[in-house]
């Protein structure tokens, strides 16, 4: 985008993400076992799929998690999702952003494994945040901590 649009963009923040998810023999991530067996959830018990993967989103927190289902209620965001994390690797253009970047993570993220160190040897500007006690998505569970933490940025 910053290509694109180079007077448009200011900076990037980033939520609950890596440039890379699954695991790779230089990379840290989602054991392709882990990828396969929730993938094999989904194709013989959708629901049944839908309440792990969306307790597994909220972790560690104990509300309840189906609000969670508003955002990803599709019936074809699930196994597109999880073919998605399968091929993405984003590494190189992780390396190459070059203007003001953050990434606010939830610092008991059962889904993101990319350990933050491997982030910052791909690229040491991008600047890491993250919400103490909360999950892969504190943007849900603690709104008023994401909100304070994106205002700073």
């Amino acid at each position: 985008l910053k290509e694109k649009f180079p007077t448009k963009i200011k900076k990037l923040i980033l939520v609950a993400t890596s440039p890379k998810f699954m695991q790779f023999t230089d990379w840290s991530g989602i054991s392709p076992n882990e990828l396969k067996a929730l993938i094999e959830l989904y194709q013989g018990n959708e629901n049944i799929f839908k309440n792990k993967f969306s307790k597994l989103t909220i972790y560690p927190n104990t509300l309840s998690h189906t609000g969670i289902s508003k955002y990803i209620n599709t019936k074809k965001y699930y196994l597109n999702y999880l073919n998605l994390l399968k091929v993405m690797d984003v590494r190189v253009q992780f390396s190459k952003l070059s203007h003001d970047c953050h990434l606010i993570l939830g610092d008991q993220d059962v889904l993101m494994k990319t350990p933050r160190d491997d982030i910052r040897k791909v690229n040491s500007q991008i600047k890491l945040a993250e919400i103490s006690g909360e999950g892969h998505a504190p943007f849900i569970t603690n709104v008023l901590e994401f909100k304070k933490l994106l205002i700073a940025q």
